[in-house]
């Protein structure tokens, strides 16, 4: 299955601009779907992040889902800069996972899903940006990713 990767533009005056141009480089996100075993389904998108260990999405998400964190099984894990965050995953196969090219295949799988409570900023009170991972854990642990090399300038 071929999926697109979101690019990420840079300016001309961005440290990245002379390796990568104007057209900037892509990050692996990707679309898929998320339902419950009650029936809600949740459009996100998601990066592949071979540094998690989870598959991991917002508390937010869960509750769109009509779930309710935290979980019976819980552990704690680190944002960037160290801040200690809570991941509560509810039972296996409480949330079923949909990723497809929209065009002739899909693969359905129900892995372990993990949600977590963003933590907010001591120093402003702001929530950072949105989490949707993944990682080893659920994703490539069953798919084998193969990132394509961009052409030399």
């Amino acid at each position: 299955m071929r999926l697109r990767h979101k690019p990420i533009p840079l300016a001309p005056d961005h440290l990245l601009h002379d390796y990568w141009g104007g057209m900037g480089f892509h990050r692996p996100i990707v679309n898929l779907l998320l339902y419950s075993r009650s029936g809600q389904v949740v459009k996100q998108d998601a990066l592949l992040d071979t540094g998690s260990p989870y598959i991991l999405f917002d508390e937010s998400v869960a509750g769109s889902l009509g779930l309710s964190p935290p979980f019976r099984r819980q552990t704690s894990g680190q944002a960037a800069g160290g801040i200690e965050l809570l991941l509560s995953f509810p039972e296996d196969g409480e949330v079923t996972l949909l990723l497809t090219d929209f065009h002739s295949e899909h693969y359905v799988w129900q892995p372990l899903v993990g949600f977590l409570r963003p933590p907010s900023s001591p120093q402003t009170g702001t929530v950072p940006k949105q989490t949707a991972l993944l990682g080893t854990t659920g994703f490539f642990q069953f798919f084998d990713v193969l990132f394509p090399r961009r052409k030399s300038r």
